[in-house]
Formats: structure tokens, sequence, C-alpha cells
């Protein structure tokens, strides 16, 4: 009894802890009565753009209305490309175009106040209701020192990125040059520091380092393609940051003490650094097709999930004695359980999706590495299965359905085959919800990952992480499907037992092996 306990707690633990990503909303958001958000654009490390707009609240208020005030300020670097998403959801909010208002953006009390000159002069109006003050608020908006159109706009940089590494090949290097990419910008103290550094011949003495401003000519839209080229983490997209070889260090403390050793053990030729950025020429939507057929392939085989398919048998083993119809039944069964996995990965995802990004970019690192530890955890145990079922040793199976939740589902079950007719199929339905439900403990384990797959590897388009879900729990139910209409044409289940015992070590190995390819991507990206 204690040792089913253990694994039960293991189970859970491997579900829902996973979900410390999703649980970190900050309490602060709880506790203020009104939230403002600044929006700003800066990729400097060593610049604080976020300070100012502490600094004109008290200018413009004094420390008693402060106090008497309850709200909260947050700071959104729209450089950040979560944070970028975030600008154009709320730019789609409120019905305006990206031309409407330029950065920086204040949102108070769903007024825009853009541009730091509106800030200051009507956020008083804004905060303490003086319509008056609001006025010009109402009819125009500011310039800002950025327009809004130049974030958030993606044209045109597949082009840009053709020209970029076109540039690259007039230098004229040879595949044995050893070549080092500095992006850096204006006004920016550690960008100074860092090229410095690099002018120290024990340091860089034989590396081309070229620079490049993101401040002229395009480049941020480059560099915001270096960022997913190289699985930049999102607290680390800024600048200075160097690129060499298949290796990126951001911020001048990394680089200064980091980038010495770094480039005596690494490749830092021409010939490494050419073959990372050829990405940069690759398309986004071959991207996007790789990405779906990973998540066809881990919903196909979380269908296999032997948790999943015992269910399934022994509903139509009771429905086959009962004389029902077995596709009729079938469709409806399935309508449910596909229902019920595509509104919670939906409903999840849009839940973390909405999680305060400071938050996430304090813990994230921490955050990984707990799932990262959670993944190799299940990868061992699927191995530990793997290796009880070629023994034959079934009872030692021990990633499936808890038992007293089988015992409920079976019992569910049994019920259903007592029902007349007419009630049948409506049971039949809710019983595809139900006990899509209750084994989410053991085959949404795979569901799981792969919606945090979606969150760090998706661009966040709304209609394509849709067609995500659409396509791994479409990819789900298909083995059911097979299955049914096998029953269908056979009138029993037992080939499909025969089939599910003769591979169940197959299905365990990969398990484990999808599960060691989830936690080596996290650890790819801590």
């Amino acid at each position: 009894m204690e040792k089913k306990s253990v694994h039960w707690y293991w189970r859970t633990g491997l579900l829902w802890l996973i979900f410390l990503f999703f649980a970190l909303i900050s309490v602060k958001a709880e506790a203020a009565g009104s939230t403002f958000e600044f929006f700003y654009d800066n990729a400097c490390a060593s610049c604080s753009e976020d300070e100012k707009i502490y600094e004109i609240f008290e200018d413009e208020l004094s420390k008693e209305e402060r106090e008497q005030m309850d709200y909260e300020i947050r700071t959104y670097n729209v450089f950040h490309k979560s944070n970028k998403e975030l600008f154009e959801k709320r730019i789609q909010e409120s019905g305006r175009s990206r031309e409407d208002c330029g950065l920086p953006v204040l949102i108070a009390n769903g007024k825009w106040l853009c541009g730091y000159d509106q800030i200051k002069s009507t956020l008083r109006g804004a905060l303490l209701g003086d319509e008056d003050s609001l006025k010009q608020t109402e009819e125009t908006a500011a310039d800002g020192e950025k327009p809004a159109e130049d974030i958030v706009s993606d044209e045109n940089t597949s082009s840009f990125n053709e020209k970029f590494l076109d540039g690259l090949e007039e230098y004229g290097f040879t595949s044995q040059d050893k070549v080092m990419l500095l992006f850096t910008t204006y006004s920016c103290d550690d960008c100074n520091r860092v090229k410095d550094y690099l002018k120290d011949e024990d340091i860089a003495g034989n590396i081309s380092v070229l620079e490049f401003n993101i401040a002229e000519g395009g480049y941020v839209e480059v560099l915001q393609e270096l960022f997913e080229l190289y699985r930049v983490p999102e607290a680390s997209r800024k600048v200075p940051i160097v690129f060499y070889g298949k290796n990126a260090i951001a911020g001048a403390d990394d680089i200064c003490s980091r980038l010495k050793d770094s480039i005596e053990s690494e490749d830092t030729s021409y010939q490494a650094l050419r073959e990372e950025l050829d990405g940069l020429s690759e398309s986004r939507e071959e991207g996007k097709a790789s990405s779906l057929l990973a998540l066809f392939g881990a919903g196909l085989l979380a269908g296999f999930n032997p948790c999943s398919i015992s269910m399934l048998l022994m509903l139509f083993s009771i429905l086959l004695t009962a004389q029902a119809s077995v596709l009729k039944n079938g469709a409806l069964y399935l309508g449910g359980k596909y229902l019920t996995y595509f509104g919670l990965g939906v409903g999840i995802y849009f839940a973390a999706s909405m999680i305060d990004q400071e938050v996430l970019d304090a813990a994230g690192k921490a955050v990984n590495i707990v799932i990262t530890v959670l993944f190799i955890g299940a990868s061992f145990m699927n191995l530990l299965d793997f290796w009880n079922v070629r023994r034959e040793e079934y009872g030692k199976v021990r990633m499936q359905l808890p038992s007293a939740l089988r015992r409920f589902n079976h019992k569910m079950i049994k019920n259903a085959g007592n029902a007349s007719g007419k009630i049948l199929p409506l049971l039949v339905l809710g019983l595809g919800i139900a006990i899509s439900l209750g084994e989410f403990f053991c085959t949404g384990q795979i569901y799981m990952a792969s919606i945090l797959y979606m969150l760090r590897a998706d661009s966040g388009n709304i209609g394509h992480i849709l067609i995500s879900f659409l396509v791994y729990v479409t990819a789900m139910c298909v083995p059911a499907a097979i299955f049914i209409f096998i029953i269908y044409k056979t009138k029993n289940t037992n080939r499909i037992s025969d089939f599910m015992l003769a591979h169940m070590d197959i299905i365990k190995l990969a398990n484990a092996v999808l599960f060691l390819g989830f936690a080596l991507y996290f650890i790819f990206i801590l």
C-alpha cells in the first residue's frame, strides 16, 4: 500500500509540479486595486528606462496622493518577444492601429498616454479623473519616441536576413577565420565596456569582431531572429550580446567573465558561425511545419497510452455484450474525449499566457530546472516500466492510472452498460468526457509536456496555437478511432488486447525517449 502511495504521489507531482510554471502569479496583482501598464522599447542591458515611469509618478503626484491611491505599475520592455506580443494584444483589444500611438505607452484606467511628454502632462487626469486634462488624450496621441509599427512589424524580415547574410560574405572570410558578431546600441555603458574588453589582444586578438548597432539599418530585426535561432533565454535578450559558432553570451558581466574561456574551448570559425546563421534564411513556415509534425507525433504516442486504451476496451466489451452500436457510440465517446482534451489544453495554455512576465523572468531558470528534473524522472519511470514489461512482470508497471481511479472508471462503465437504449448514447458521450478527465493523470503527462513546449517554442500566433492543439488532439484520437473500427469489424476486443500486450514495451520505451527529449530541450534553453 505504501509503495503504491509513493508512485501515486510521483505521478501527481509529475503532472502538477510541472505547473509551477503556471502557478507563478504575482501576489501584488491581487492586492492592487488598479494596474497600470507601461510599455517601452529598450535593448540596452545597463539602461533602466523602466525606472523613468516611477520618477514621473513621483514628480507629478504628491506623496500623499500616491499613498492614497491603490495601484500597481507593471513595466514591459517590448524588445522582449513575450512583452511585444502583450503590447500587440493590447493594441487589438483597444481597437487601435499600430500607427495610433508611439512608444513609450502608459495604459492607465483605460486611457492611452503615448510618449513621455503626454504621460507627464496628462498623468494626473488619467489617475485622478480630471477630464479637462484628459481632453488632449482623447483627441490625439502625442508622438512617442519610437513608432509602434517599428516595434511590432515583422514584414520584410526574411529579405533583410538574406541581405545580412550576403553582407557577411562580402568580408571575404575563409572557413577557418575566427569571427564574432557583436550587437550594441547608442548610449549604452555596458556596450562600451564590452567593446573596450574586446580590444584586449589576449581576449580576442585573433578574432574578427563585427559590430552591429541595432539602432541602425534594421539590425534589430536580425537580432530578434538570432535570439530565436540561438534559443537565447528571455531574460538574456538584450545588448550587448556576442554570437560566435554555436554560442551566444549576453550582458557585459557574463561576456567579460565567460568569453575568454569559452572561445578557447569552442569553435569560433566562420564556417561554424555561418552554419548556424544559415538558419536565418530558412522559411518560418518550415519551422511551423516541423513543430506541428512533432506535436502530431507526441499526440499519436499519447493515443497508444495503455491507460486510455484499457478504458476503451472495457467500455466496448460491455457495449458488445449489450449489442449496442459500436460505430455510433464510438463516435460519441471520441467526441467527448476530443472536446475535453482540446478544451483543457486551450484553457491551460491561455491561462499560463496571462502570467506576469516579470515573475516568469525572475523565476524562469528555477522553473526550467524543476520541469527538467520531472521530465527526467518520467523518462526513468517509463524505462523501469519497459524493463518490467520485457520481463512480463506487469504487476510492477507504475506509470498507469491509480487503482482507485481505475475502479471508479470501471464502475461508471458498468453502470452505463445497464442503461436503456435511449439514454446510452448520452451516457457514452458523458463517459468520454469523464474518463478523459480521469485519465489526464496518466495520458495527460505527455499533453502537459507538449503544452510547455508550445509555450516556449511557439510564436504566440493565436491561429497557429489553435491549429497546434487541433493537430495534437486529432493525432491522439487516431489510435482509438482505428481500434473502434477494428472492434466493429471483428465484433470483439481480443485483437486489440493482444496488440497492446505485445507492444506495451515499445510504447513504454517510446514514452521514455519522448520525455527525455523534452528534458533535453529544457536543458538546452536553461
